[in-house]
């Protein structure tokens, strides 16, 4: 009996038409890109913004230094971000951290290092520091989305929101931390060991500072604002 059920649904596959495909074909490959044509399928629509979206956020880096090594760890991290209506809460969330990261290392590791003859020495990840999970604390993330005024679906761009809040916010602690104990003024990126330690060597030699062994300090927490669009192109921040 169950050989006789094979043999049937054999028969029957062998019979039925070929399924349409649901995907254009071309000797066996599915056509993608410019090579569909959209209006034989029926896709036909165009959609352009008059105006560019204007999310805005606030972040706050809290950043602890080490004075005998120069070493800068991120110990706290908190985002509040208005991107109007959220279409994944999960993605987006993921998209910021993302971000966040990115900035981080560009604030303290990430760096092109080149020789005199114009060789570059950090060609690879054996020598180009890039920020890893053990290097980022957790963050601290919420939302505050007013819909904007400027499309018909209310959403707000977050493609570069987090690197954008958080360079400037992990460089602004450090530059508020080294100012306090040490009257540093500014320091550049990255704000690597050894940029950090020759920044407090360089402050204390003058009035004859001893270094405090293991000793270290804690930055007041400093928030950065950021506005995409409005600021680059001169006008007012909107919803």
């Amino acid at each position: 009996m169950t050989r006789l059920l094979v043999i049937l649904l054999l028969l029957a596959t062998a019979q039925a038409e070929p399924a349409k495909p649901l995907l254009p074909l071309k000797d066996g490959r599915v056509l993608h890109g410019r090579s569909v044509d959209r209006r034989a399928n029926g896709a036909v629509g165009d959609f352009e913004a008059k105006e560019p979206t204007y999310p805005n956020g606030s972040h706050i880096a809290e950043v602890e230094i080490d004075p005998d090594t120069g070493v800068t760890t991120v110990v706290g991290y908190w985002i509040v971000d208005d991107f109007g209506v959220t279409v994944n809460p999960i993605l987006l969330a993921g998209q910021v951290h993302g971000g966040v990261v990115q900035g981080i290392g560009q604030a303290l590791y990430e760096h092109t290092v080149y020789d005199d003859s114009g060789q570059l020495l950090t060609a690879s990840f054996l020598d180009y520091c890039v920020p890893r999970a053990d290097g980022v604390p957790s963050f601290h993330f919420e939302t505050r989305n007013v819909p904007s005024t400027t499309n018909a679906l209310g959403i707000k761009g977050a493609g570069e929101a987090g690197s954008i809040g958080s360079c400037p916010s992990v460089m602004n602690a450090i530059a508020d931390a080294l100012g306090d104990a040490y009257g540093v003024e500014a320091i550049d990126m990255p704000a690597t060991p050894d940029r950090v330690w020759s920044a407090i060597r360089a402050a204390r030699e003058p009035a004859g500072i001893r270094a405090w062994p293991g000793a270290k300090f804690a930055s007041r927490l400093v928030s950065s604002f950021y506005r995409p669009f409005s600021v680059a192109n001169k006008r007012p921040n909107r919803l």
